[in-house]
This record gives C-alpha cells, sequence and structure tokens, in this order.
C-alpha cells in the first residue's frame, strides 16, 4: 500500500491571468496551501519465475539432503565395519598372546633341558646354542603378542569411542 498527499499555495488567485491584481503581498497568505493533490494506491506484485525457481530450490535441497543421507550411511557401514575388525583383531591378539605363551614355556624347558645335558656333558655346544636362540625367539614374538593385544585394545576402543575400554585392561 502507498498514499502520498501534496499541497501548495503560492499567494496568487485563481483568476490571476485575467486580473493581474489578483494576488497577496502577505506571506502568511502565500505559503497557505491552496491546491491539494493526493493518491492512494495497492500494489500487488510477483515475479512469474518464482514458482519455477522456488520448484529448482526444493529438488536442489531433496538431492543435497539424500547425499547427506548417503554420506551418513556410509560412515556408519565403515564404523561398524572398524568395530567388527576390531573386534576380530582382539580375538586374534589374545590367542597369538595364548600360543605365544605355550611357546615360550616350551622354549623354556627345552632351554634348561639342553642347559642340563650340556653342563653333565651329554650334547654339544650347538645344540645349547640352538635351544637359548629358541628360547630368545619365543620371548621375542611373546613381547610382539603382548604389543598387538594392547594395540588391539586401543584401536577398539577408538572404534567405539570408549576410554574406559583401555582402563579396563590396564586394570586386568
Amino acid at each position: 500500500m502507498f498514499g502520498t498527499f501534496q499541497g501548495r499555495g503560492s499567494g496568487f488567485g485563481w483568476n490571476y491571468v485575467q486580473d493581474n491584481s489578483a494576488y497577496s503581498p502577505s506571506y502568511l497568505k502565500g505559503i497557505g496551501i491552496d491546491r491539494m493533490n493526493y493518491i492512494v494506491g495497492l500494489n500487488l506484485s510477483w515475479n512469474l519465475t518464482d514458482f519455477y525457481r522456488n520448484s529448482s530450490r526444493i529438488n536442489e535441497q531433496k538431492l543435497i539432503t539424500k547425499t547427506l543421507d548417503l554420506d551418513y550411511q556410509l560412515l556408519q557401514q565403515e564404523l561398524h565395519n572398524q568395530q567388527n575388525l576390531s573386534d576380530l583383531k582382539y580375538k586374534n591378539a589374545l590367542s597369538k598372546v595364548t600360543e605365544s605363551k605355550i611357546q615360550l614355556q616350551s622354549a623354556t624347558d627345552a632351554f634348561n633341558q639342553q642347559k642340563a645335558l650340556y653342563e653333565n656333558g651329554l650334547t654339544t655346544i650347538v645344540d645349547f646354542t640352538q635351544a637359548l636362540y629358541l628360547l630368545n625367539r619365543a620371548e621375542i614374538n611373546y613381547e610382539i603378542a603382548q604389543n598387538n593385544s594392547w594395540q588391539a585394545v586401543v584401536l577398539m576402543a577408538a572404534s567405539k569411542g570408549d576410554i574406559s575400554m583401555i582402563t579396563k585392561a590396564i586394570a586386568h
């Protein structure tokens, strides 16, 4: 909606053209409003291409939403796969620790046996050295298995977003 009002005053009379003395030298008579004009209106404006543009924007937003939803599903799937992988790595690491404990115990027994045989002169230095090498290798494998189990615990805690798993593992 809009409206305007206009007024003017001049001090000249309506018949000044016929009578040149039809004017007033008074200032107040000169600024008084003799003629008025006004206008009031209502304007309605609509861009005809708005419907098409809004339709395009709606379709664009739908596609963006669908893309974000697919990205979310992909991230959920990757997270689920990472959790499964971390669980499997942890189970494998625990089985390797158990296996390496058995290897270490066997290598320790073999070393003690070879040591006793060597000290009593019943075996050669080569056999004794071989048993020492196997014991050393078993100790290294056991340490690596323990390290891998800790890495699996950290990976599992990271994939599940739960750091308390590490503190629980430390307590055990």
